[in-house]
């Protein structure tokens, strides 16, 4: 008879375990749902864009950049005024490259044109500025020696925006 208890108190603390276990898939399956759903949710708010940007001012650019990114990004935002373009450096579908200065050190300049002159250009347009936020987002939290360094975004409404990075000679 003694066995018999030790056996069926085996048998309990197997099931009582094997409940707990089910509990805890349980959750965690409810918890990874709830994470994707706020994933989500954010992706799709940050794919939102404004409908008036054809035409936008300078002050209605800068608001669209700070809006739906880090706001650690508005650190990274510099005047036109502060950059000095030198040589073309290379030359692609969507913009030029040149070789820069700002603030005394040597930059590379990725200039984007875009062009929101049209209704026929504004969904174009649209998906190269959200291209360009995330390209942003991405490289302002990169930081590897074999990687050059994000020094900014310059904005020069109505239709340049540029990205300032580390110049490498031969890069």
């Amino acid at each position: 008879n003694g066995t018999s208890i030790i056996g069926i108190a085996v048998g309990v603390s197997l099931a009582v375990l094997f409940l707990i276990l089910c509990v805890i898939i349980i959750i965690l399956i409810i918890i990874s749902i709830i994470v994707f759903i706020l994933v989500l949710k954010k992706k799709k708010k940050q794919q939102n864009l404004p409908q008036d940007s054809i035409g936008m001012s300078e002050s209605n650019s800068l608001q669209f950049f700070k809006e739906g990114i880090n706001s650690s990004i508005s650190k990274y935002i510099i005047e036109p005024s502060d950059l000095q373009f030198s040589e073309k450096l290379a030359k692609g579908a969507f913009g030029i490259v040149y070789r820069g200065l700002w603030r005394k050190q040597h930059v590379a300049i990725k200039e984007l044109k875009v062009s929101s002159s049209s209704e026929e250009d504004q969904e174009a347009f649209q998906k190269v500025l959200q291209e360009l936020k995330n390209e942003i987002q991405t490289l302002s939290l990169l930081r590897h020696k074999n990687i050059v360094n994000f020094m900014g975004v310059c904005i020069k409404p109505p239709d340049t925006y540029a990205i300032v990075t580390e110049f490498i000679e031969g890069g």
